[in-house]
């Protein structure tokens, strides 16, 4: 017994660190197998991974960093008494703290980019990726404003101070931590919007329809906690006499509780094979197109065939929901329509050119 070392942490009536590392490491945790599940969709069905996985994978990477700098925090004072550190203390905690919020900021962003990309793979009408576009330049621009006005918060040689002394010479950090939270709170909205005006022009049953819309609906419960965290701030930076070692608990607790949300909400919609019905629905528009190129006598059908064939198989890829029995059953379903156009007048041969594709593309997942 006298070999077991110290505990890192021991809760107690002056020291709140531990529910900190608590929560931080549960929900780090809660998110890595979220982002494990959505990788190995991806790569058991499309065989490779894109931009949406490569941004929640620098997510993940980031939000590791971010629960690192927490954890030196708490093993520096947050979570006690300012009047109970040292100088040194404080010192760390206060630079922990900085590098915590920009962490945030970029964990935050990776992930709402992750899933307004994975929106615009699913090839909606032109107004709604114009509008993706949009909400990613918004969301760019808040990552870089917020860094930068996090970085340069405190107008000293020492940025990262925690500020409230007489000597600080800081812009209004509640403000400011306000207004990044209405943002946030914006384009989470947005993406929500975004989701419901895509299905709308996806042709598949009602049923179908507000599944996926459901999906991406998730993001409407990270709002409430940004609210949480928003709220309980005020205590922080106004509290009296200033103590923020200690009133910075609850809205670190609180914005983890939302990191990891975001993280695990952008995750879920990819990993749902609801999407074989979307793009059903989507290709079920290339049907009368495609037909309309062939009885017009036009020489570019067998050039559309192919175009929305690739087209389409990079929609699936993207998605990346696709079964290998259904796969093989849209092959098996391709032959027998290919069989039947060789005997068929040109109502078989629109069968064999709109569905024909279909089983190309899922073939080829």
């Amino acid at each position: 017994m006298d070999a077991l070392s110290k505990p890192f942490a021991q809760l107690s009536d002056s020291d709140h660190g531990p529910l900190i590392i608590v929560a931080t490491y549960i929900f780090l945790t809660t998110s890595c197998l979220a982002m494990c599940v959505k990788i190995w969709t991806r790569l058991s069905t499309a065989g490779t991974l894109v931009a949406t996985d490569w941004l929640m994978l620098a997510g993940i990477v980031l939000a590791v960093a971010q629960a690192s700098t927490l954890t030196i925090a708490v093993e520096n004072g947050l979570g006690q008494r300012a009047s109970d550190l040292g100088a040194e203390q404080l010192e760390e905690v206060s630079k922990a703290l900085y590098a915590t919020n920009i962490l945030t900021i970029l964990v935050l962003a990776a992930a709402k980019s992750s899933i307004v990309l994975l929106i615009v793979s699913v090839q909606p009408f032109r107004p709604v990726v114009l509008s993706c576009y949009i909400l990613l330049a918004i969301i760019a621009s808040w990552c870089v404003a917020g860094s930068f006005a996090l970085a340069f918060q405190c107008h000293s040689s020492k940025p990262w101070t925690l500020g409230g002394g007489d000597t600080d010479t800081c812009v209004d950090q509640f403000a400011l931590q306000v207004g990044l939270g209405v943002v946030d709170i914006i384009t989470d909205l947005a993406i929500v919007a975004l989701a419901f005006f895509m299905m709308r022009g996806v042709q598949t049953n009602r049923q179908r329809k507000w599944m996926v819309i459901a999906l991406f609906g998730l993001r409407i419960s990270i709002p409430p906690f940004t609210i949480c965290a928003l709220v309980t701030y005020r205590a922080y930076y106004y509290s009296q006499p200033q103590d923020r070692t200690w009133h910075a608990v609850a809205p670190v607790i609180w914005t983890q509780v939302m990191l990891s949300m975001s993280i695990i909400t952008s995750c879920i919609p990819s990993i749902k094979r609801f999407f074989i019905d979307v793009q059903s629905g989507l290709m079920g528009v290339t049907i009368s197109e495609v037909y309309e190129l062939t009885h017009s006598g036009g020489k570019a059908t067998q050039l559309q065939n192919t175009s929305k064939s690739g087209t389409s198989s990079g929609l699936a890829s993207k998605v990346g929901v696709l079964s290998a029995s259904r796969s093989q059953g849209s092959r098996l379903s391709g032959t027998g329509l290919s069989q039947q156009g060789a005997k068929g007048g040109p109502y078989a041969n629109m069968a064999h050119g709109a569905y024909g594709n279909t089983s190309r593309v899922e073939g080829k997942l």
